[in-house]
């Protein structure tokens, strides 16, 4: 599938050619740190429940946003960006400003898959974000993926999933999953901007704490991390029954 790169309002957006208009990624060249598309906005709200992560998982990397926002505001953390796209990630370190690998950032070039079951390290923070198209890939959204993910979680790790799933029935039908393998410690959230439907699953049992306290600690991270984290608690609330799991 061909790359293409545009410019628009002084964004750089990356789509790829025969998948309609879809923007797979927007990137602000100033500011590469700044994350810009407000599913992964919303997405980043999960690190409100986790001590700040210090191995990291990207299972799809794409243009970059989440990996350039991850090392700006995490920069002792080493970070591992898995993608079978050898020629996407080319294009975004030339075009984009990706970064090369080093010492606390590697690349592996394989399928998210076969790099999650031929493993056995642990991490902090596992994100996916993975796309056939406008879609999620139905692998992406099956048990198995769920409990592959899960394994290679530390005991206070967390994942998150960025998912364009055809029908609330299926995602429905993918959060119960979601909710077994992760003993009931999930949150699933979405943005009324976006179809994208947003879910996070955490390895340990989340300390619950009063609404008054987390929205004080969302507005805290939210200044630091420049994310407008007390309006994705708002969502997490609104959407998530209190009592049921992490709130």
């Amino acid at each position: 599938m061909n790359i293409r790169i545009d410019e628009e309002a002084g964004l750089r957006a990356l789509r790829f050619e025969g998948d309609g208009d879809a923007i797979q990624s927007l990137i602000d060249p100033l500011q590469p740190q700044r994350l810009v598309m407000e599913n992964l906005q919303y997405l980043m709200s999960l690190l409100l429940f986790i001590p700040p992560p210090q191995r990291i998982l990207l299972l799809g990397v794409g243009a970059g946003a989440l990996l350039h926002f991850l090392r700006h505001h995490y920069p002792h953390s080493r970070i591992t960006g898995v993608d079978n796209d050898a020629a996407l990630i080319e294009h975004a370190q030339q075009e984009l400003g990706l970064p090369r690998a080093d010492a606390r950032l590697d690349y592996a070039i394989t399928d998210a898959r076969d790099f999650l079951a031929d493993g056995t390290d642990r991490f902090d923070l596992i994100v996916t974000d993975i796309f056939t198209g406008p879609q999620s890939p139905p692998w992406v959204i099956s048990g198995e993926f769920i409990r592959a993910v899960q394994q290679r979680l530390s005991p206070t790790g967390a994942a998150g999933w960025n998912l364009l799933i055809g029908g609330r029935r299926s995602f429905e039908h993918y959060y119960r999953g979601l909710r077994r393998c992760f003993r009931q410690q999930t949150l699933c959230l979405e943005h009324e901007d976006h179809e994208n439907l947003l879910a996070m699953g955490f390895n340990f049992e989340v300390k619950p704490l009063p609404m008054e306290q987390r929205l004080r600690q969302a507005a805290e991270l939210g200044a630091r991390l420049e994310l407008p984290l007390t309006d994705a608690l708002a969502a997490i609330y609104r959407i998530n029954p209190v009592g049921q799991g992490v709130i």
